[in-house]
């Protein structure tokens, strides 16, 4: 157990707060991307799903070279990329509502 909170200690002591920032905004935008890279491949659009599959991978070599380093990176990955997620879909919505209630 000992071992353990060291382990803790350590890795909260190495924390660099603004690699922190950068990979939860990366993350955020990741999954702002995900969600359109999905749309454009239900919709067949080939160049723009290729194009949104490429960033997707450059993203997640920056996510996975930090956290093998302090695992607590691993923390603003998952919250960035839960509110881009989140906030994609909300957008979508709203852009869609308009379409929806437009009179025939």
């Amino acid at each position: 157990m000992e071992y353990i909170i060291e382990k803790i200690v350590w890795a909260w002591n190495d924390l660099d707060f603004l690699i922190v920032a950068g990979i939860f905004v990366a993350y955020f935008i990741y999954d702002v991307l995900y969600a359109h890279y999905t749309l454009s491949v239900a919709s067949l659009k080939a160049t723009s799903a290729a194009t949104f599959g490429a960033i997707l991978y450059t993203i997640s070599a920056f996510g996975v070279l930090s956290y093998v380093e302090n695992l607590l990176y691993v923390i603003p990955m998952v919250l960035g990329g839960w509110l881009g997620t989140y906030w994609a879909i909300k957008k979508e919505k709203e852009r869609r509502i308009p379409l929806i209630k437009k009179p025939l």
